[in-house]
């Protein structure tokens, strides 16, 4: 059960009434409110996020829970950290909780092991591209920091695939294509999705593949660049990487 009232974010006062009455009348009931995840002031977000939280939770409690007794079984004394989707890492008890805080944590603690990774080996300016079983997101490493060009970069094929999941994360995207030449057909697939409204831009870096290849630097300094202009100046919030 998931509780997410107007003003919560303000003051969780009947938030946190509620959720201590609901524990009263039903023990066996997983719930949780919604300012236990975040205390942001639109209740669109909040209300979604506390409903996905809420619909994991029994699950992740009990995977947890096994987890952490197999593990003590084989002679471990101490409960394991979970990784969090900001790269901190938590208790068994909070993500058993609010299990939605583990979302997206593989990406963020690979970028920061990249970015560490990179210091020492010498390399403070890297592009990570972590590849799951669904998709695939990249982040821009600068001087040994992760950096985020947008809330999500989405790099994957074919366009059509690309356009579809940009969508569904966020209300305006862009597009970086490697040639201008490129852009004609990427516009048409865009617009034959029923997503002109939703497009920022089509930033091109007048790069081919082996180009990509044969200059690490030039590249990670267009796609920045490109990144920039999409985000700032025409307020994209999801990145498509069509340079191949």
């Amino acid at each position: 059960m998931a509780v997410c009232l107007l003003h919560a974010y303000a003051n969780t006062a009947h938030e946190v009434a509620a959720l201590e009455e609901i524990r009263r009348l039903w023990p066996e009931v997983s719930v949780v409110a919604s300012h236990q995840i975040t205390r942001e002031w639109r209740e669109y977000e909040r209300t979604n996020t506390a409903v996905l939280s809420a619909y994991v939770q029994p699950v992740a409690a009990r995977y947890l829970g096994k987890l952490d007794a197999g593990l003590k079984s084989q002679g471990l004394r101490k409960s394991p950290y979970i990784m969090q989707s900001n790269c901190g890492v938590d208790s068994l008890e909070a993500p058993s909780a609010v299990p939605i805080n583990m979302v997206e944590s593989g990406p963020a603690s690979g970028f920061w092991g990249a970015a560490e990774l990179g210091k020492l080996i010498g390399e403070e300016n890297i592009l990570a591209l972590d590849i799951g079983g669904t998709t695939a997101k990249c982040s821009l490493i600068e001087g040994g920091e992760a950096r985020e060009i947008s809330g999500e970069m989405i790099v994957t094929a074919p366009c059509a695939a690309s356009c579809e999941i940009a969508a569904s994360l966020a209300n305006r995207f862009g597009v970086i294509v490697g040639r201008r030449k490129w852009v004609d057909q990427m516009q048409a697939t865009v617009h034959a999705l029923g997503h002109r409204d939703r497009l920022a831009g089509f930033y091109h870096v007048e790069l081919g593949v082996t180009e990509f290849q044969e200059d690490h630097d030039r590249t990670a300094r267009r796609l920045l660049e490109a990144g920039r202009r999409a985000v700032e100046e025409d307020y994209a919030e999801a990145l498509i990487l069509g340079c191949t």
